[in-house]
């Protein structure tokens, strides 16, 4: 009885042994190689789209320029108001025009722009990702918007 648990507590010790060496890994295997660079060591730096605040363009027979990105839409009325010289709000058919012109590759890039006001708590917003017509309100700090301003040439 006495050699049978000693047999058993080593039948026990050498599977539990046997399953360490099975989960343990190589220190080695878990290195990448030194020749061979993989995904990991090496990744490519995300492309910076370039910010097109500041342009001016003819588009949809007007002249366009584009304000500052994540303004409410007080905010991008201020920046209009301060251009003079007949800038205005792009209303929602001035906006379509441009986009049926030149579509997605518009140098507003492809943001919500901020348009007509819809009523006294909001106004609209034109994406040019999904080519929609869509409302927030004046100062929803969730649906900024970019300032665009419009005037006849």
């Amino acid at each position: 009885m006495k050699h049978s648990r000693i047999f058993l507590a080593f039948v026990m010790g050498v599977f539990f042994l046997s399953s360490l060496a099975c989960f343990a890994q190589d220190p080695a295997a878990t290195q990448p190689a030194k020749d061979k660079v993989t995904d990991t060591q090496v990744q490519a730096p995300a492309a910076k789209a370039e910010d097109p605040e500041g342009k001016t363009f003819e588009g949809a027979g007007k002249e366009w320029m584009v304000g500052k990105v994540d303004l409410d839409w007080n905010a991008a009325q201020t920046w209009i108001k301060s251009l003079g010289s007949n800038w205005q709000t792009p209303t929602k058919d001035d906006l379509e025009k441009l986009f049926k012109e030149v579509g997605q590759k518009c140098p507003i890039g492809q943001d919500n722009v901020w348009t007509e006001q819809k009523d006294k708590q909001s106004a609209w917003q034109f994406s040019f990702y999904y080519r929609e017509v869509r409302w927030a309100y004046l100062d929803d700090h969730g649906r900024y918007g970019r300032s665009v301003a419009v005037r006849t040439k």
